[in-house]
């Protein structure tokens, strides 16, 4: 019996195209294939979304506070600003393979705000707190002149708390309990930060 497939099609991080012709390329040849129906049916970690005419990034696990989902909202679209302010302005994109943006892919799946990624431009490992500073400097430019505020991170993220609710004896109903109430108490009345 032949062994299962790794991964779902056309997930994770896609190639680099270069063009726009180069990727409606790719969509018609899955289209004339039989792979795909429609573009929506690639299933990147980023793509493009022709409907909006906008990047999405659907990398992200829910966040338990609307403050969390407003500050990451932020942060994203920052980075995707300053990542066309670069292309615009001609400034050389660090062109890594994919097996090696997989290697940091594979290290937030699995420590999420704690681990430790590869910096691939310096060639050493950092701490997930200071990769995010990293991205905040970067996209500081793009933000301003987008008007989007700084990001308001919070120093735990939802699943180092519950991490620290395990430590401390809490048991497992407990700690979706209080996710729970949390979530509700943040969307549900709204405290989304401004």
């Amino acid at each position: 019996m032949p062994a299962a497939p790794e991964s779902f099609p056309r997930c994770g991080i896609p190639d680099a195209y270069g063009s726009w012709a180069a990727y409606r390329e790719y969509l018609e040849l899955l289209i004339d294939m039989n792979s795909i129906v429609e573009y929506t049916q690639v299933w990147w970690s980023v793509r493009p979304h022709f409907s909006f005419g906008t990047v999405e990034v659907r990398i992200c696990d829910a966040q338990t506070t609307a403050a969390e989902s407003d500050a990451l909202a932020r942060l994203i679209s920052g980075c995707v600003l300053q990542a066309v302010a670069d292309e615009d302005a001609g400034v050389p994109a660090l062109d890594l393979p994919r097996r090696l943006i997989e290697e940091n892919f594979w290290r937030a799946i699995r420590f999420g705000m704690d681990a430790r990624f590869v910096d691939f431009s310096a060639r050493r490992e950092v701490d997930a707190r200071e990769a995010v500073e990293q991205l905040l400097a970067w996209s500081a430019p793009a933000r301003s002149a987008a008007g989007i505020a700084e990001p308001k991170l919070a120093a735990r993220n939802g699943a180092q708390r519950q991490r620290d609710a395990i430590a401390a004896g809490e048991n497992m109903q407990q700690i979706f309990a209080a996710a729970v109430a949390e979530t509700r108490e943040s969307y549900v009345k709204g405290t989304l930060v401004s």
